[in-house]
């Protein structure tokens, strides 16, 4: 049996304390991974369309007051 590896490497974990850079954390492993991600922002997180939005990813974006 073989198993699966990513060649991306290891996935970035942003701090779990609450800090105040775990946004930015993420926000620069998920530019890396896809520039396009740059873009994204509250402004524009739920405009996904054609793809529905989850509704984890949904609940989240209210939680953080995104439009």
């Amino acid at each position: 049996m073989s198993s699966v590896r990513s060649s991306n490497g290891p996935t970035p974990q942003a701090p779990h304390d609450g800090s105040a850079g775990a946004g930015a954390v993420m926000e620069d492993a998920l530019a890396q991974a896809n520039p396009a991600a740059k873009g994204i922002s509250l402004d524009n997180a739920r405009r996904t369309d054609p793809v529905p939005l989850h509704r984890g990813a949904a609940k989240a974006l209210q939680d953080l007051g995104a439009s």
